[in-house]
């Protein structure tokens, strides 16, 4: 039971935004879920996962890509605030 955990990757971390339309994130392997703090006044989480990019009313937010993820603005929901920090929990 431990050496499945083992081959698993999980990592709970942050990233600070840049204020561009998209941001990529490393995070060293690639991901099968990403969940990512909004930055909405409600603070939602926003889930992406291999098959299903993360969204919200307004269009995608977070999108898995090989090695990490992306986050996106998308002009309601804003992952890449210039200077605000998000926290993250990615797993494979």
């Amino acid at each position: 039971r431990v050496a499945v955990l083992e081959a698993r990757h999980f990592m709970v971390g942050s990233y600070v935004g840049a204020g561009e339309q998209a941001q990529e994130i490393d995070l060293g392997f690639t991901p099968k879920g990403v969940l990512v703090q909004g930055n909405c006044n409600h603070y939602d989480v926003i889930l992406a996962l291999e098959d299903s990019v993360g969204m919200e009313h307004y269009g995608t937010v977070i999108q898995i890509i090989p090695n990490g993820f992306r986050a996106r603005n998308n002009g309601h929901v804003h992952q890449t605030q210039k200077n605000k920090i998000f926290y993250f929990v990615a797993f494979d």
